[in-house]
């Protein structure tokens, strides 16, 4: 499974300001319980990083206004991505 979400799980890299969390608790229970392979999230632009939340790898590519992405290969359950700039 892979989840695309807004929100970044609360309490990771993923959704940190620099100065605090602001991440969802929901998305981050989620992931606890249903164990998604990825998940690709947003929201927190300083929170662009390559992060895992248990055995779920979690991307936040960062804004993309500032030409910001990630490139994510995925072949028998191993997830490989990066984060780039266009």
């Amino acid at each position: 499974m892979i989840l695309v979400t807004h929100s970044p799980p609360y309490g990771t890299e993923a959704d940190y300001t620099g100065t605090k969390h602001i991440g969802s608790t929901s998305v981050k229970r989620f992931i606890e319980e249903v164990k998604p392979l990825l998940v690709c999230a947003g929201h927190a632009h300083e929170g662009r990083s390559i992060t895992r939340l248990g055995r779920t790898m979690i991307v936040n590519a960062g804004p993309a206004k500032d030409g910001f992405c990630a490139i994510i290969e995925i072949e028998d359950s191993a997830v490989d991505p990066q984060l780039t700039t266009l």
